[in-house]
């Protein structure tokens, strides 16, 4: 129930976000789209990268399912 919550908040806090900006811009019609569009491209090229490098360094079958970015960079640099 707690992570739902935090879920809920955390959207609500986004839009939140992107209505007061809008409120703020010049041309909302215009620079609202635009933002959300680019953040997502941004988020997108960025969980894409770190998979894609996150596999280059450990086969993807050996990767830990709760934990693959510190498991990754252990196996790399062998800290215990």
């Amino acid at each position: 129930m707690v992570t739902g919550a935090a879920t809920c908040f955390y959207a609500y806090i986004g839009f939140d976000t992107i209505a007061t900006s809008g409120e703020e811009s010049s041309k909302p019609t215009k620079h609202v789209p635009i933002a959300i569009v680019s953040t997502l491209v941004i988020c997108l090229v960025s969980y894409v990268s770190v998979s894609s490098i996150m596999t280059l360094l450990v086969p993807w079958d050996k990767l830990a399912g709760s934990a693959a970015l510190p498991y990754a960079f252990a196996q790399v640099w062998q800290v215990p």
